[in-house]
């Protein structure tokens, strides 16, 4: 009988240890990347750009404006990753908000960017992704979900690479 005390004892520890690593298992388990919202903006030369446009691609989507020193000196490292990254399917999508159009193509005509800008001038993009100030930056996959989220004016030509290769691996 005593044995069958001590097996039982022991059954019943690991069935509680199972259970204990299952809930933490379950705690740090990553979840389910959000589908990126689709929007449809003019674009500086006035024609209609959608998210889903850019659908099996890598996209990093900025919000910005001209008016804010950080985004101003993180638009150089997006022109640079943006041409170093396009052949492998990674597409810069700026999304100025709150700017006119004539002030917008001015500041893009001087600096040369070439990735694609749409205006949105109300916010409303913006509060949809809960922009809460600028510049703020999502990773989107090729699928369409959102990868990660970055505020503030971080973003270097060396650091989107490093997370598009993060992002290539994990898929």
């Amino acid at each position: 009988m005593g044995k069958k005390v001590v097996v039982s004892k022991y059954r019943v520890a690991l069935l509680l240890l199972g259970s204990i690593l299952m809930k933490s298992q379950s705690l740090h388990a990553s979840p389910l990347m959000p589908l990126a919202e689709n929007f449809t903006l003019p674009d500086i030369e006035g024609q209609q750009v959608s998210l889903n446009d850019y659908q099996g691609q890598y996209v990093l989507l900025n919000f910005w404006a001209t008016w804010c020193k950080p985004c101003v000196t993180e638009m150089p490292e997006l022109e640079a990753a943006h041409q170093a990254l396009k052949a492998q399917g990674f597409t810069v999508l700026a999304i100025n908000v709150g700017e006119s159009e004539s002030k917008i193509k001015a500041f893009v005509a001087a600096r040369g960017f070439t990735f694609p800008i749409v205006l949105d001038n109300d916010w409303v993009i913006a509060e949809r992704y809960g922009v809460m100030g600028i510049p703020t930056s999502f990773y989107i996959d090729p699928g369409g979900r959102v990868y990660r989220k970055i505020l503030g004016g971080s973003l270097t030509k060396e650091s989107i690479t490093a997370q598009l290769i993060e992002m290539k691996t994990r898929q």
